[in-house]
C-alpha cells in the first residue's frame, strides 16, 4: 500500500514538471518574439543553465515515476517515449535546433508521463493491491 502512494506522488510531481517544461519551452520563444527588451536575458549562459537544471529535475522525477510504474504494470512504453524526449531537449539546449525539436521533445516527455499514469490506473496488479 505504501508503494502505491509513492507511485502516485512521483507520478504527480513528474507530470507537473513535464507539463511545466512543455509550457516553458513553448512560451519562451513567444516571449522572445513579443518582448524584445528581454532578449538580452535569454541570450546569456545563465538562461541555458536554468533550462538545463529544469531538464535535469524533470528527467529525474520522470525516471523515478516511470521506474516505479514499470515495476507495477510491467510496460516499458512510457520509458521508450521518455528517452527520445530527453535526448531531443538536451540536444536542443546545447545546439539550438529550433522550436520544432523543442515541441517534439516536450511532447514525448508529457506523453510518457500520461501513458504511465494511464497504465498505473488500469493495472490489475495495482487495482488488486488497493482493495
Amino acid at each position: 500500500m505504501q508503494e502505491i502512494k509513492k507511485i502516485s506522488v512521483f507520478g504527480k510531481i513528474s507530470t507537473i514538471l513535464s507539463t511545466f517544461c512543455f509550457f516553458h519551452c513553448v512560451l519562451t520563444p513567444l516571449l522572445i518574439i513579443f518582448l524584445p527588451t528581454v532578449i538580452g536575458i535569454f541570450d546569456t549562459k545563465l538562461f541555458d543553465r536554468l533550462q538545463f537544471i529544469i531538464l535535469i529535475l524533470a528527467s529525474c522525477f520522470a525516471c523515478l515515476s516511470l521506474c516505479w510504474g514499470v515495476r507495477q504494470h510491467g510496460q516499458i512504453w512510457p520509458m521508450i517515449c521518455l528517452i527520445p524526449g530527453v535526448l531531443l531537449l538536451t540536444m536542443n539546449i546545447r545546439h539550438r535546433y529550433g522550436l520544432e525539436i523543442t515541441i517534439i521533445g516536450t511532447a514525448c516527455f508529457v506523453v510518457s508521463q500520461l501513458l504511465n499514469n494511464y497504465l498505473c490506473k488500469n493495472c490489475h496488479k495495482c487495482n488488486h493491491q488497493e482493495n
